[in-house]
């Protein structure tokens, strides 16, 4: 019996595997250009022949770049905050909801005089700026089954995006505004999947020592007998 036992604990310990998870991702980009804008990124697929998907990382960076020009025409000096802001939303055709939202936004603040006479964007009560940037990353993971079911298949998945314009200013009750905003976007998904591999588990810190003690169990027994 001591024997059976210690051969099946070898066995079940020696044996002991555990499935292989691999990741492969693609990326495309839409260009920076004027918004507003709706373009297509496209990315591969999963090929469902490397093994089973089983969740899809996707991640969307935005970028926003632009000029922004105020003129307070106010009869009091006024702080005068710019926001050059574009809001960048990723959908898959077909699927519940958005992929992913980023808001790429940079701001400027300015104290103005009251105002001067001219609107002009400059002098005392009014400013120009230009090449001002920022940008923003989501990320977010997703392994429904309606989500796996779009990414997964042969040719290319088509991701619609958008690019709307959101600049503003704020701070002066009486304000002339202008802005030129220009956006664009960058999608990647990292597909992780089970490829079939099977890997060995490293065996338990205690393993050694019980199969060690079966081991003595067995050959004290054998002797006795």
């Amino acid at each position: 019996m001591v024997k059976r036992f210690a051969l099946a604990a070898a066995l079940m310990v020696a044996t002991a595997t555990a499935s292989g998870a691999a990741t492969i991702s693609f990326s495309d980009t839409v260009a920076v250009q004027p918004t507003n804008w709706s373009e297509t990124a496209s990315v591969s697929k999963f090929d469902p022949s490397l093994g089973t998907l089983t969740s899809v990382k996707f991640t969307l960076f935005g970028e926003v770049i632009g000029d922004a020009s105020a003129e307070s025409l106010d009869a009091s000096p006024s702080q005068v905050t710019l926001e050059v802001e574009a809001r960048i939303t990723a959908t898959g055709p077909g699927l519940p909801g958005d992929l992913g939202v980023v808001i790429p936004v940079t701001s400027v603040v300015e104290n103005f005089t009251a105002f001067d006479g001219v609107v002009d964007f400059d002098g005392t009560s009014g400013a120009s700026f230009t090449g001002l940037t920022g940008d923003d990353t989501v990320v977010n993971v997703y392994n429904d089954a309606a989500t796996l079911a779009f990414f997964t298949g042969l040719g290319t998945a088509d991701i619609d995006l958008t690019g709307e314009g959101t600049s503003n200013g704020s701070g002066s009750g009486n304000l002339i505004t202008q802005f030129a905003t220009s956006a664009g976007g960058t999608i990647t998904v990292e597909y992780t999947f089970d490829d079939g591999d099977m890997a060995p588990i490293p065996l338990p810190a205690g393993a050694p020592l019980l199969l060690g003690a079966l081991a003595g169990l067995y050959l004290v027994r054998r002797r006795r007998g």
